[in-house]
């Protein structure tokens, strides 16, 4: 705000005096006159000056001139007030005035972050929104924006400029961008970032403005801006069960292939892996592979599985555990492994963590071999199977039987007498049919599930001619026999 004074000194009145000011060209001015001394002038006006002014001896007229620099001005703003007049003036040296200041820019530059959110997944993503602006009162060619990302991110970023601000248009990596920034004028940085998968703790980040060389900040409070986000890991942790069979046999074994694997985004360190075998396990053998990176895990071992594993994303360990079938195990053999998050660490899918695999456990069978050899001695036999088993001795007379319990469904049982008992063979004739039990000195036979199967050896007495035959009645001969037996008897009564 200039203070423009034009005066007259005298002896004479001048009535025509021309007060100008022509500004430069980096002022924009309105201007008010007030006289005083019997002076006059025009009120008010805008842009350069140039009035006539009466001054009587004794008189002034004062100009107020209210003028607004332009935000680029630099260097010195010079100014020059002059007087004039058709009069006779004897002292020209004061007819102009200059007032000459030395221009300082001032930027109030400012900056935001944000990138919307509390917490961070590692392994995920975060955008932030970054804003540099100046509301002035200079402009400001030439700031610096920079933001040294954490190492935990890995960004790529884009810029739009508005209200005359211009910026860079995209990039990678750390932000050290120089722009330009008008009064009113604003660049906005839209930064995509990913979360190192390994990351903890806090997400820690911060933008800064610098006013350039020559241009001052009255407040530098709000040249940085540090948004912060708790991360909050989550691992999708996943287990997988099976022995690729439905069914299984008391006395056989079953082998289970269990898989416990991260599929992100986050990595799991302190995961725990965990199978209690059933009590139908009479024993559990295992051995494990890792991949991806795992680590942790029990290479070969017994028993219950119980590990704490370190799961990288992507990573797995694969089991294969080897369970021996109790001979006794009834109804299902059910079995589950499970594989948990650490503490710090969340699941955004628990209903994959545990499997489960179920087989129906077949009914064992029962094989009974019986001895059809009226009046014989005890004879000697050998059970066993086709496999090659030792075989088992056990001795019958005629009517007796011998069990055997507990046998494998779908395997064969072979009995063998050792020989047949003395003066009796093999009754041929029986034998001579497809019968089970007429096998020459053998019997072969393969139990279904739960069933109870009967081999019979029947021999006949030997003469030593052939087979000593026992003497059979026809039907007519019978009856003979039986009417003979009646008169018989009707003649006893008679005599008595």
């Amino acid at each position: 705000t200039y203070t423009i004074v034009a005066s007259n000194a005298g002896p004479d009145g001048v009535p025509d005096a021309t007060v100008a000011d022509t500004f430069p060209a980096t002022l924009t001015c309105t201007w008010t006159c007030v006289g005083a001394g019997g002076g006059t002038c025009t009120a008010a006006g805008s842009g350069n000056l140039n009035d006539t002014a009466n001054l009587p001896a004794g008189g002034s007229a004062t100009y107020t001139a209210s003028c607004t620099i332009n935000a680029s001005a630099t260097g010195t703003l010079s100014n020059t007030a002059t007087i004039t007049s058709s009069g006779n003036d004897p002292n020209l040296g004061n007819n102009s005035a200059t007032d000459t200041d030395t221009l300082t820019p001032q930027a109030d530059l400012s900056i935001t972050k944000t990138d919307g959110v509390a917490t961070a997944v590692p392994g995920g993503s975060v955008t932030y929104t970054i804003t540099a602006s100046n509301p002035g009162p200079s402009n400001a060619p030439g700031a610096t924006v920079a933001d040294t990302f954490p190492a935990t991110l890995t960004c790529t970023w884009t810029c739009v400029g508005a209200g005359g601000g211009t910026c860079t248009a995209a990039g990678s990596g750390n932000l050290n961008d120089t722009v330009n920034l008008p009064t009113g004028g604003s660049a906005t940085y839209t930064a995509s970032c990913t979360i190192d998968v390994a990351a903890t703790g806090t997400l820690s980040n911060t933008a800064t403005v610098a006013a350039p060389g020559g241009v001052t900040d009255p407040t530098p409070g709000n040249n940085s801006a540090t948004d912060s986000d708790t991360l909050a890991p989550q691992a999708d942790l996943s287990m997988t069960k099976t022995d690729g069979v439905t069914t299984a046999t008391p006395s056989g074994s079953v082998t289970y292939t269990i898989v416990a694997a991260n599929a992100g985004p986050s990595n799991a360190t302190g995961v725990t892996v965990a199978d209690t075998f059933p009590a139908a396990c009479t024993s559990v053998t295992y051995s494990s592979v890792a991949a991806g990176g795992a680590t942790g895990n029990t290479t070969v071992g017994s028993g219950n599985l119980n590990d704490t594993l370190n799961l990288p994303v992507g990573a797995s360990v694969t089991y294969t555990a080897t369970c021996a079938i109790a001979l006794t195990a009834t109804g299902t053999l059910s079995n589950t492994a499970t594989v948990a998050a650490p503490g710090g660490v969340t699941d955004p899918t628990p209903g994959n963590n545990s499997a489960t695999d179920s087989d129906t456990l077949t009914q064992l069978a029962t094989l009974t071999i019986q001895l059809d050899a009226p009046g014989s001695t005890p004879t000697t036999f050998d059970f066993t199977t086709v496999g090659g088993l030792t075989p088992t001795a056990f001795s019958l007379q005629h009517g007796q039987t011998q069990t055997f319990t507990n046998l494998i469904p779908g395997q064969s049982y072979t009995v063998n007498d050792q020989p047949p008992p003395p003066g009796w063979v093999l009754d041929e004739v029986l034998c001579s049919a497809p019968a089970p039990e007429c096998v020459i000195s053998s019997i072969t036979l393969t139990p279904t599930e739960g069933q109870t199967v009967t081999g019979t050896f029947r021999f006949l007495r030997a003469t030593g001619g052939g087979v000593e035959s026992i003497p059979v009645f026809s039907v007519w001969g019978l009856g003979a026999l039986i009417g003979l037996f009646g008169l018989a008897l009707a003649r006893l009564r008679r005599r008595g």
